[in-house]
């Protein structure tokens, strides 16, 4: 069966991951997605990384230093990515749900307008410069960028939306091209412990994924989890569990890698909608012991 072009979109938080690896699962999924692959939104925080678009310029790129620099395959100039900035990456079938590229960048920004709306907060859009823009004791500045890429009918990469974080590295980059272009967060603006109905910081990246789903006019769903309990886990790297208990009969991978980074084995399981991002870790150089389940 044939999924419909207004099937509700799947939202997979993917937490606080390295650039490179997010970047090849959404590669990857663009890349072997049929006319049955769910249309997905991933939300993630990313570790600090300047992103290249393809029309990059290298002048543009002033100190990076010791922060590493990827040239990605969007659109647009240079960019930062790094904690306390919400990534929204929308991974739809365009052609499937008949949305223009111009459709889905203006959808982008009014998606995070609608967030700021919600925290009090004026923003807009400009034509000759993607992205979302407020005004400031300073003027004028940036708090969203976004950049896109469609690929056999399918979008992906997306918009990041500075929250509460180090903006210092934006200094060293022009950003977005664009030679003393002030950039700002929302926490340096309003005061995200008391949102305007009771909500706080830590809601911003949910409150964009629907408000992105609402432009789009779709509904968004959360997939049930399927982690199992850390000690049923080590059971089965053990080959201690023949299978895992449950009615659930999607089958997840279960994997583990030894933290080079963090010096401790960190345990993780991955629905099969998001494995992906697992077979990514491995090209980037993880070190996987790998079992298979089903529920």
């Amino acid at each position: 069966m044939t999924m419909s072009d207004d099937a509700p979109i799947a939202l997979h938080r993917l937490g606080h991951r390295p650039y490179l690896p997010v970047w090849e699962a959404m590669r990857e999924l663009t890349d072997t997605r049929d006319e049955n692959t769910a249309d997905q939104f991933w939300l993630v925080e990313h570790e600090p990384v300047f992103t290249q678009g393809q029309a990059g310029k290298p002048e543009h790129l002033l100190m990076p230093g010791d922060i590493p620099v990827v040239n990605t395959d969007r659109g647009g100039q240079v960019t930062y990515h790094g904690p306390g900035q919400v990534v929204l990456y929308p991974l739809l079938d365009v052609r499937r749900g008949k949305i223009g590229v111009r459709d889905l960048v203006t959808a982008l920004e009014n998606a995070v307008i609608d967030v700021l709306d919600a925290y009090g907060v004026r923003g807009w859009a400009k034509p000759d410069a993607p992205g979302v823009y407020v005004e400031t004791a300073m003027g004028e500045a940036k708090i969203a960028s976004l950049g896109l890429r469609i690929r056999r009918g399918a979008s992906y990469h997306g918009v990041a939306l500075n929250v509460d974080g180090d903006l210092s590295p934006f200094a060293r980059i022009n950003p977005c091209g664009y030679a003393g272009m002030q950039v700002t967060c929302l926490a340096d603006l309003v005061d995200l412990s008391h949102g305007q109905d009771g909500t706080n910081g830590k809601d911003v990246g949910e409150r964009l994924a629907q408000a992105l789903a609402a432009r789009l006019k779709r509904t968004l769903v959360v997939p049930e989890s399927r982690r199992l309990p850390a000690e049923r886990c080590m059971q089965a790297v053990r080959g201690e569990l023949a299978d895992v208990e449950g009615g659930d009969a999607v089958a997840v991978r279960l994997l583990t890698w030894n933290g080079r980074r963090s010096g401790k084995t960190q345990v993780v399981l991955f629905e099969h909608a998001v494995c992906p991002v697992a077979r990514a870790y491995q090209r980037a150089g993880w070190h996987f012991h790998k079992a298979f389940l089903k529920a």
